[in-house]
């Protein structure tokens, strides 16, 4: 399955609605691109004067959603996401963390499958993999390299509010 991306941010950013909002926003930057299955892509951009994300989801029309509050553990700005860096396209990185639920994770059904591009101190590609077992397999992957850097498999019934 090819996921086309960069089709997605182009319908975007060469829109009238993202234009009119950009220059309004001239400081404002790309930080994540996100993926559901079966669904459109979203792109988020850091607005650093609010500390909040602007989302565009883009399907036939382009979705603008509200300002969003962010989910991060410290205060630090959000990286900007350097496309011209990512070496490791979203077909090549599934291919990846697919062969790794193959061999590490074969017996789990995977019945969603999320994938975020971010900048984790680099180009990451976050692929999280959702089963009927109720656990998530994360995988965190070098957009530049295709390196795995992190995985993690818990059981959603041990998450916890905070």
């Amino acid at each position: 399955m090819k996921i086309k991306m960069l089709n997605s941010l182009s319908k975007l950013e060469t829109s009238s609605a993202f234009k009119d909002w950009k220059e309004n926003n001239q400081d404002s930057y790309l930080c994540s691109c996100f993926f559901m299955d079966k669904e459109n892509w979203q792109f988020d951009y850091y607005l650093p004067k609010e500390d909040k994300i602007k989302s565009f989801i883009v399907s036939e029309e382009i979705e603008e959603l509200k300002d969003a509050e962010i989910f991060k553990k410290d205060k630090r700005k959000l990286d900007l996401l350097d496309l011209k860096k990512v070496k490791i396209n979203v077909n090549e990185v599934l291919e990846i963390a697919n062969e790794l639920i193959k061999k590490k994770h074969d017996h789990e059904k995977i019945i969603k499958r999320i994938i975020i591009l971010q900048n984790l101190e680099e180009e990451t590609w976050n692929i999280t993999y959702v089963t009927s077992s109720f656990n998530v397999v994360n995988f965190k992957i070098s957009a530049i390299s295709g390196k795995v850097l992190a995985e993690k498999i818990e059981n959603i019934m041990s998450f916890k509010a905070s």
